[in-house]
Order: structure tokens, then C-alpha cells, then sequence
């Protein structure tokens, strides 16, 4: 549904460096389109983006710790999306790349810093309830009823998802799935907010700028997402403190992505959304790229 099998087949498959290296949740693989980015910025870098579904800071960290074994990016993007940042089940996010990674010290090193030992105890000893999504199509597929589940977007390469789908405003309007989050305004966990901080110092060693973003959801979910600047404030306070630049696109939104024409989802931009932010965030990113 995902797609992190393609995706780790795709990064064990590239011959080159990675120049711009992409970490965060959906909102990073549904926004940041590579093939924008490495065209429109200067020297047409290499650019991958390692977003995963519901990715947490501390499985950003752990891709990050693995990914520059190999390579030396010129920059890190990460993007901030706080209701990453409320929830704390690695099994809901971080199994998807542990289990597309190859054997090796990498993914052991992975398992055994980012899960609790909760968790572990349930992947090792239980793992038909930690794949329980798995069958239900296979119990429907006996009863002749519909089991394939429906394509969450299509997979186009260098970690990119996209969709065509289009969204309306009423669908916008009357979608429940933020109406049913009730996020106090001490949603976000300290453990994900500190590994901001890990994650800014572990690029300072060797040398690579950071940069936080956080991508554009509908205006009116936005508005559905109780607290949502108090969370903002909270990742620019961080953002100062590590020297950081950000730009949270929902409090200072790019011009011409619309509601009704550029979001696949209540959630998430389609793929002319994502044409249109990417090209809107390079001008901030070129300096990253430009030989001084």
C-alpha cells in the first residue's frame, strides 16, 4: 500500500551520491517531486526522497543514520507534520522500512534503537497481530468479495508518490478524519521533539545543512486540526534554537495551490500540487546548490 519495498529497492539500486536526501511522513513522499526538484535547482542534483508513511523523528533519525553510511548529501529536508509528533507506536510506522531493508548491520542497528522492547517482543513472538492489516483481503478473496486494496497513489521512482485524484471542497468540507483527533496542546511527545535536536547535531558532524519544512495540507483541514499553530510555534522555537531554517506552508502559504484543484485527500497534495510546491520551495534551496 506504501510502497517502502520500491522504494529501499530503488535506494539499493543508485550507482550515485545522494545530493538532496527528503525525510518525513506521507506529507514529504506525496510533496517533494524529485523530478521537480533535480531539474529546477542548479547543477541538477541527485535528489531522493526517503519519506515513509507516518514516519516518526525517531525513524527519520535511524533512516538518516543508515542512509549516510553510503552517501554525503548536500542538504537534508526534513518535514514536520505534527500528528507524527503525537504518536508514539513504532509498529505503525517504523516495520514498514525495517522490513524492506536488507539483512545486515543496518537493519539490526534499526531495530534495536528504534523499537521499545514492547515492541520487539510483539514483532518477534506475535507477528500475526502485528500484520493483522495484512489478512483481511486474504479472508475476503475466498468469499468472493473485493480484496484488493485500493492503490494509495502510484510509485514513480526516487521515493516519489503521486495521484491525479482531486479532492472537492464539500468533499473537504464534510470529510470526518480530523474531526474524530482531539490533539490537546501538549500533543506533541518530548521523545520526537529531542530528535530534532539529534538529528540536527548528527548532521553538524559531518557537515550537511538542515532544513524543516512543513508541507501544505487543505486550508480547511487545516482549520480542522485543533492547536495547529500553537504546534507550528513550537517547531519554529526549535527551528531558532538549532539554527535551522523553516517554513511551514500552511501559516505562509505558497500562491496558486488551491483547495479544490491540488490536494488528492483531505491530507495530501496530488500531483500537480506537488509540481506546484516543490517548484515554489526552490528558490529557498538554491543557495544549498550554487558553487561558491
Amino acid at each position: 500500500l506504501f510502497f517502502p519495498a520500491a522504494r529501499w529497492a530503488d535506494y539499493y539500486d543508485l550507482s550515485g551520491n545522494i545530493d538532496l536526501l527528503v525525510l518525513g511522513s506521507s506529507h514529504a513522499y506525496r510533496s517533494y517531486d524529485p523530478d521537480v526538484l533535480k531539474r529546477a535547482l542548479p547543477g541538477n542534483p541527485a535528489v531522493f526522497n526517503f519519506g515513509s508513511s507516518a514516519q516518526s523523528p525517531l525513524t527519520s533519525y535511524c533512516l538518516l543514520r543508515e542512509i549516510l553510511r553510503d552517501h554525503q548529501p548536500r542538504l537534508v529536508v526534513l518535514d514536520l507534520y505534527a500528528l507524527v509528533f503525537s504518536e508514539n507506536n513504532q509498529l505503525n510506522n517504523g516495520r514498514f522500512n525495517l522490513t524492506s531493508m536488507r539483512y545486515g548491520e543496518g537493519q539490526k542497528a534499526f531495530f534495536r534503537d528504534a523499537f521499545s522492547w514492547k515492541e520487539k517482543l510483539q514483532f518477534l513472538l506475535f507477528p500475526s497481530y502485528v500484520y493483522r492489516i495484512n489478512f483481511e483481503p486474504k479472508l475476503k478473496k475466498p468469499l468472493g468479495r473485493k480484496y484488493l486494496p485500493k492503490p494509495k497513489g502510484t510509485y514513480r521512482g526516487e521515493g516519489f508518490v503521486f495521484s491525479h485524484d482531486k479532492i472537492s471542497v464539500a468533499q473537504l468540507q464534510n470529510y470526518k478524519q480530523f474531526d474524530r483527533y482531539d490533539l490537546g496542546q501538549n500533543a506533541l511527545l518530548e521523545q520526537h521533539l529531542e530528535y530534532l535536536v539529534d538529528i540536527k547535531k548528527y548532521c553538524d558532524e559531518r557537515e550537511i545543512p538542515l532544513v524543516f519544512f512543513s508541507a501544505p495540507v487543505p486550508e480547511i483541514t487545516k482549520d480542522k486540526i485543533d492547536y495547529y499553530d500553537t504546534f507550528s510555534e513550537i517547531f519554529a522555537g526549535y527551528a531558532r534554537e538549532l539554527n535551522v531554517p523553516f517554513r511551514d506552508a500552511n501559516r505562509a502559504r505558497f500562491s496558486g495551490i488551491r483547495d479544490a484543484e491540488h490536494y488528492c485527500d483531505d491530507d495530501h497534495l496530488n500531483e500537480a500540487g506537488a509540481r506546484l510546491y516543490s517548484q515554489a520551495i526552490v528558490p529557498l534551496l538554491e543557495t544549498y546548490f550554487t558553487e561558491h
